[in-house]
């Protein structure tokens, strides 16, 4: 994003910024468009996968940091650890199967 900002700091942490807020939304849409045919695609139920891998540990973050900042730096790795695990476990359910 620092290459379409062209250096500039703050846009590019909003480009980002947005950017993530809008893939749960965009994604599960543009692949129904432009996948649609080869493949059968839920699109709500790709949203909530994105939500959970994407939103939920971003607020998740911001309220812990925001509750627990400094008070214990064992919940830092622990943090860490649950969310590589919630990841993990969503990519091993998550199939895709192909329309008729």
């Amino acid at each position: 994003m620092s290459y379409l900002a062209k250096a500039n700091l703050a846009l590019s942490i909003t480009l980002t910024a947005v950017s993530t807020l809008l893939a749960p939304l965009f994604t599960p849409i543009l692949m129904k468009l432009l996948a649609g045919e080869f493949i059968d695609i839920d699109v709500l139920k790709m949203m909530w996968v994105i939500v959970k891998m994407v939103i939920f540990p971003i607020g998740a973050g911001l309220v812990f940091n925001k509750l627990l900042k400094g008070k214990a730096k064992w919940l830092d790795v622990a943090y860490a650890t649950g969310i590589h695990v919630w990841n993990s476990n969503d990519h091993r359910n998550h199939h895709c199967r192909r329309s008729g």
